[in-house]
């Protein structure tokens, strides 16, 4: 009875520290084509305003992701489109890099983040801006060994999937 009654509260402390990571499922609208027909965005300018210089390139990080997203959803501007191209802008506001280690063992200390903000402009006009912040903790990705590329991919599409809402 001894046995039964520690196993099921080492269950119990278990299941009670795994689900201490865990987040909530967001359903996340995917636009393939613009609202506005013909339009296509291209990436100009990506910047770091973290004010630190990172092991990681973050910018070209960043740009790749956004293209990569764009380029997904068929809006991408290729170079010779013709009809309306806007230009989408980056900023990354806070990155932290991780550890997978650390985020295993001790997740606060261990987690990879990034707070970035885009604007997409039409000449001088702003048109719609987005702001996200992404976080890989224990219980979310945790098991990534290179979460530090990974949450660039998801903070641009999230960037890119708020942006087109908007437009």
């Amino acid at each position: 009875m001894k046995r039964i009654s520690c196993i099921l509260i080492l269950l119990a402390v278990s299941l009670a520290l795994l689900a201490c990571g865990t987040t909530r499922e967001e359903t996340m609208f995917r636009a393939e084509t613009p609202v506005i027909p013909d339009t296509k965005l291209r990436v100009t300018d990506v910047s770091n305003k973290t004010g630190e210089i990172f092991d990681v390139d973050v910018i070209g990080n960043m740009w790749d992701a956004l293209d990569a997203s764009l380029y997904q959803r068929g809006i991408l501007w290729d170079g010779g489109s013709t009809g309306r191209t806007l230009e989408l802008h980056a900023e990354i506001l806070d990155y932290q890099k991780g550890s997978f280690y650390l985020r295993n063992i001790v997740p606060p200390w261990g987690r990879t983040s990034i707070k970035a903000r885009c604007i997409v402009t039409d000449g001088e006009r702003v048109l719609a801006s987005s702001e996200t912040v992404q976080t890989i903790t224990l219980g979310d990705g945790s098991f990534t060994t290179n979460a530090w590329r990974k949450i660039f991919k998801d903070a641009a599409e999230d960037l890119i999937t708020q942006v087109l809402a908007k437009l």
